[in-house]
Formats: C-alpha cells, structure tokens, sequence
C-alpha cells in the first residue's frame, strides 16, 4: 500500500532503454515506431505524464499537426 502523498518517481530514461521492449536500445532506429499497433504496447513517455509534465508538449503537438497540414496542401 502506498500512503497518501508519498512521492513516486518513474524512471522514464529506464523504461526507453529497456532491451526488453526495445531491442538494441542505444541505437537510433526509428523504423521501430512504424508499426502503430505494436507502439501502444510500448512503455513511452517523450513529454513525461502528470502536472509537472514537459511544457513543451503542446508545442511539439501543433507544430506536428503544422507539419502534418503542410505536407498534405502540397
């Protein structure tokens, strides 16, 4: 049992280098996140979770969508 307002920390840096889930971790692969359906089952967390999360969330989400709109105008 956890006691309330006890602190609990998530080792994002862990969970993304985690050979289990990601083979060959320290290697940049991004074709590892072309297939959509098995990404869900994936511990990712890019912007962290929770009220101290990344403030650059919602700016790395327009400038995607941005991104995202130019491409498809042309």
């Amino acid at each position: 049992t956890i006691e309330k307002g006890t602190s609990l920390v998530i080792p994002v840096l862990g969970l993304h280098r985690d050979p289990d889930h990601y083979p060959e971790p320290d290697r940049f692969i991004p074709e590892r996140f072309s297939n959509f359906e098995d990404i869900s089952t994936k511990p990712y967390l890019p912007f962290g979770a929770g009220p101290r999360n990344c403030i650059g969330l919602r700016l790395g989400k327009l400038q995607t969508k941005a991104g995202l709109v130019m491409m498809l105008s042309k």
